[in-house]
This record gives structure tokens, sequence and C-alpha cells, in this order.
């Protein structure tokens, strides 16, 4: 008897299982970026750590078994909680979602964070910070981040019409994700004229220069 012709040997070639690991990864950044809605950020993040474990395993990732993924895990079991679910987080969203091979990830955990107590500093140690930055750049950014509040993606990128002046109100754009969520936020009149300066002196202000 004849083998069974292939009729579409085109899907084939396009199934996650029939791809090389690059390729694979590479799928999957469109996957998290399109699928999932995720930003660029997080599909390179999730992109270079992919990288990282297959360099590792030294394996197709159809070959990958939980064992492996245990090997890699290992080292950061018993350091931070965070780091561990960072190097835990796009081995789930690529093997269980993307690969559809939950086997590989089904096992393993995300930790609970331990509530600690939040220091925060005096003003005294924040004003003698302040008065130790060298550039009028770093000034205006560190009073820009501690007036608003925003988060270092959202300040760096910032556009002019995102930032009303006249009412010293900022609408920040950086975040798309599903986990984090921003709305309107204000800045002092001392973070207003900071900024300000720098860009009247034609300072790289990355954050509030037209593009």
């Amino acid at each position: 008897m004849h083998a069974c012709r292939d009729l579409n040997p085109g899907a084939r070639l396009h199934r996650p299982g029939g791809q090389s690991n690059q390729d694979s990864i590479n799928g999957f950044f469109d996957f998290c970026r399109v699928d999932l809605g995720l930003s660029t950020a997080t599909a390179k993040e999730h992109r270079r750590k992919l990288r990282r474990f297959f360099r590792e395993a030294q394996k197709p990732a159809r070959e990958v078994t939980a064992e492996d993924v245990r090997a890699w895990l290992k080292p950061l079991a018993e350091g931070n909680v965070n780091t561990y679910g960072n190097a835990l987080k796009p081995l789930k969203r690529f093997f269980r979602d993307y690969m559809k091979m939950p086997e590989a990830v089904g096992s393993f955990r995300f930790r609970k964070q331990a509530l600690r107590p939040v220091v925060v500093p005096s003003r005294e140690e924040l004003q003698r910070f302040y008065g130790a930055l060298r550039t009028p750049r770093a000034r205006a950014l560190f009073l820009t981040y501690a007036s608003t509040g925003l988060r270092r993606a959202e300040l760096l990128s910032l556009r002019r019409e995102d930032v009303d002046w006249a009412k010293r109100m900022v609408v920040p754009n950086g975040h798309g994700g599903e986990t984090k969520r921003s709305w309107v936020t204000f800045f002092n009149q001392e973070a207003e004229r900071a900024p300000k300066a720098v860009i009247k002196r034609g300072g790289a202000f990355q954050c509030w220069e037209s593009r």
C-alpha cells in the first residue's frame, strides 16, 4: 500500500510542533502580542527568557519535559518569589498555551509573596538623594516620579499631548496589559518647573519631547 499523502503539507510546516525552536519562539512572540494582547516589552522579555531556556535545555520544544523545566527553575526555587515567577510565566504561556503541552508545566505553581512592611525614605533622606543628583534631567525625572507616582515605562513613554500643563495633569499611555491599569495623575509646581526648564534648554528629556 502507498503511504497516505499529506493533502496540506504547508499546514504541517506552520504547526508549532513542526517548527525549529527559533521559529516557535518567533511565533510565540506574535502569539503574545496578538492572541494574549501583551505589550511589546513583555513579549520581548518572554522571548528573551525562552531563548535562554532552550540554550540550557538543548532539545527541541516538542521533547521538553517537566524534568527539563524543573532543572531550569531549581536554582531559583529558594530565591525571590518574583524572580521565580518571572522565569515560570513565559514557560507556562509557551508550553501550555502556545505549544499545547500542559504536561510540561502543569505541576509548577507560582509562589505567594510574603507581606512585609514597606520602609518609606524620610523627607531628609529624599532631600539628600535629590541633592546628589548631578544633572537637571535626573532631577526633573526624580521630581516627576515622586510627584506623579508613574512607573518607569509610563513616564518614559509620555508624549506632549499626554500632559496638560495648565492643569498639571498627566494621562499615561504606557500600560495596555491585563494586570495593571493606569488613569490620570497630577504633579506639583516644583515638578512642573524642573522638566520645563530641561526642555527649554534643549535637553534630552525623552518623555516630553515631540515624537
